[in-house]
């Protein structure tokens, strides 16, 4: 372990050298090159993954004050590249599974997803795109699971979502199998909640 535990200098160091802005080019060109330096520091996790856990990870440039550029953050089986601006979201983000393939992208302005968000399987292949996301103002009745005195059970507790979004799922071959509107909050899970009418467009032909 104490291998591993020297290594730890040299892997802040290549992530730093590797998330120094890109000067002199377009915000379509910075954003490719940008993603393009993601990709090379995901393949040297995933390397790196093999060999011992990334997951102490937090970010690489924690400081004082406001969030300001690019932070690296980890969650379970995950790393988000996520831009900041004073504090807020702003711009492009992007999640990797922590074998290197990417999980999630999605935009920000001012912290506020706008746009669309695209989730991919392990192998790239299509997973979810939640489109036409809007803040939301609906408050739902949910069964919230608690656990007190050895026993679990079950309230009935209203909840307000931050978000709603069109959603279309996808099979693993890259088939609709699934579209409708959910409703969802801006964490680290994205989970989300079915509300109206879902179809499986496959059921139409």
């Amino acid at each position: 372990m104490k291998k591993f535990t020297n290594m730890k200098p040299y892997i802040f160091l290549l992530l730093f050298i590797l998330v120094i802005p890109i000067f002199g080019c377009s915000q379509a060109d910075q954003n490719d090159k940008i993603e393009a330096k993601q990709k090379e520091i995901m393949k040297a996790i995933a390397e790196l993954n093999g060999m011992t856990s990334v997951n102490y990870m937090k970010h690489v440039n924690q400081v004082e004050g406001f969030k300001d550029g690019i932070w690296i953050e980890s969650t379970n089986g995950f790393l988000w590249f996520i831009n900041y601006k004073m504090g807020l979201k702003e711009g492009q983000m992007n999640v990797y599974y922590l074998q290197g393939q990417k999980y999630l992208e999605a935009t920000y302005s001012k912290g506020v997803l706008i746009g669309k968000m695209i989730f991919y399987d392990t192998k790239g292949g299509l997973l979810e795109v939640n489109e036409n996301i809007k803040l939301s103002d609906t408050i739902v009745i949910r069964n919230i699971e608690r656990a007190e005195g050895g026993s679990i059970y079950f309230t009935k507790e209203p909840h307000k979502f931050m978000y709603s979004a069109e959603v279309k799922k996808y099979t693993e071959t890259g088939e609709v199998y699934a579209i409708g509107r959910s409703l969802f909050d801006d964490n680290w899970g994205f989970e989300s909640y079915r509300v109206g009418e879902w179809i499986d467009p496959r059921d139409e032909e």
